[in-house]
């Protein structure tokens, strides 16, 4: 499924932008959309569901005009928004097949699918339970269980991870990718560690624009030469975090080793590394603040 966005923009009645004009495309595969709250990932997402209708701009489904294949485009989508709401008096799955029967799905169809998708995500136990007594993480996973339900061809998740131990962050994880065979999956966060692994194209975007896009190797090459790894005591780190953009930092045998953005050595003892998409994404999120000239 490919989508493209085509001078898309949001425009407020006070004149003030929620996004400018945005041109870009999607094909199968995982997109990482980075970016600080307030960026305008959650407005782009709305236009891509049709929750919300741009100011300008058109977005193309397989070339043609979302709004005139509404049905169809929206019957081939999952979302999974930032907020959403449940039912605390239904069960996971009451639930899950009523979401069902709002996408169409035959009951025999949906309660095999839900059957799946509760297996999937670990919550056989607590399925037939009422979601009031839901922990947060299983409230979210009943979020992505209702995004994947019609199987979607085009997948959208804010957020996703919100909520999540460890190990169902691993789970859903695997669970995008498998998506991701025959999908286009839009991963909006603001938490690189949560895509780093996973996109194989990222989007970083600040105050509604498109900062960067395209693959990690691409995007990294900006700034090689602007990332350095030294060692500092404990009392030096604040100094440093003071001066200049630290993109990490770890315990060392040494003190703890820092990885700052910097156009020049931060120290005599600083050495060049590899820039990270951590890197890469504090450095267009910050790029004003960093010492130096930046790069050509």
């Amino acid at each position: 499924m490919n989508i493209t966005i085509h001078n898309v923009e949001q425009v407020y009645r006070n004149n003030s932008h929620a996004l400018y004009p945005v041109d870009l495309e999607f094909h199968e595969g995982v997109y990482g959309l980075l970016g600080p709250n307030g960026a305008g990932k959650s407005t782009l997402m709305n236009i891509l569901t049709m929750a919300k209708k741009p100011t300008s701009g058109t977005v193309y489904c397989n070339g043609v005009d979302i709004n005139t294949i509404q049905n169809e485009y929206k019957s081939r989508i999952g979302y999974l928004p930032q907020t959403f709401g449940l039912f605390p008096a239904l069960s996971g799955r009451e639930f899950l097949m009523y979401v069902a029967a709002l996408k169409g799905l035959s009951k025999r169809h949906a309660a095999g699918r839900i059957q799946e998708l509760l297996s999937a995500l670990n919550l056989n136990e607590v399925g037939d339970q009422h979601i009031a007594s839901y922990s947060g993480g299983m409230r979210q996973r009943i979020g992505i269980a209702q995004a994947l339900l019609n199987n979607p061809k085009f997948l959208l998740l804010d957020e996703p991870s919100v909520g999540l131990d460890p190990d169902e962050r691993v789970n859903l994880k695997n669970l995008i990718t498998k998506a991701a065979q025959d999908a286009t999956v839009i991963y909006s966060t603001h938490i690189v560690s949560d895509i780093e692994a996973l996109a194989g194209n990222i989007i970083i975007m600040k105050q509604g624009r498109i900062l960067a896009a395209g693959a990690v190797n691409q995007l990294t090459e900006p700034v090689e030469g602007l990332v350095w790894k030294m060692n500092v005591d404990y009392s030096g780190l604040a100094t440093l975090q003071d001066k200049y953009i630290c993109s990490s930092s770890s315990r060392s045998s040494d003190g703890i080793e820092v990885r700052v953005l910097s156009s020049t050595p931060p120290s005599a003892g600083a050495e060049p590394v590899y820039p990270t998409l951590e890197d890469v994404y504090l450095y267009l999120i910050h790029q004003d603040k960093i010492k130096g000239e930046s790069p050509a």
